[in-house]
């Protein structure tokens, strides 16, 4: 089989180790959303090249986030630990352990602690992983017994 060209994805750049900072939280959300579209259109083209886009925005993502502070921004903390249940759950990834599925889930309870709204978030992750799409429904296996599921 006969590789093609390589595609230069323009969010690689944009999401580097330490990038942002709770200060920089709309930023991050506007990078964010840009990648994503950025993924979406090249899937429409090719569904194979949206899901290695999809791959390197995950490995992208926590590096350049792993420095958002919780207690000054527990909302965008929150939003990035759900999307990354939420990903997870879809089977998205590369090469993912239960330590990543569980970093996800510790970093949405101390943020939805910090925002006193615990059942609600609860709900939602027991919502997401409930339609666990992920190989050997992977994230169901590592969260199912604290959620009950």
């Amino acid at each position: 089989m006969k590789k093609t060209n390589s595609h230069q994805w323009i969010f690689t750049a944009r999401f580097r180790k330490n990038a942002y900072s709770w200060k920089a939280s709309k930023l991050a959300c506007k990078r964010i959303k840009e990648a994503v579209s950025e993924i979406k259109k090249a899937t429409r083209k090719d569904p194979v090249l949206g899901a290695e886009g999809s791959i390197k925005f995950m490995e992208k993502l926590w590096p350049a986030l792993q420095h958002v502070d919780l207690d000054k921004n527990p909302k965008f903390a929150l939003g990035v630990a759900i999307a990354s249940l939420h990903w997870l759950a879809e089977g998205w990834g590369y090469e993912i352990t239960g330590s990543d599925v569980y970093a996800a889930y510790d970093y949405a309870k101390k943020a939805a602690e910090h925002l006193g709204i615990t059942d609600q978030v609860k709900a939602d992750i027991v919502k997401i992983v409930s339609a666990d799409k992920s190989p050997g429904m992977f994230v169901k296996d590592i969260l199912g017994p604290d959620l009950d599921l």
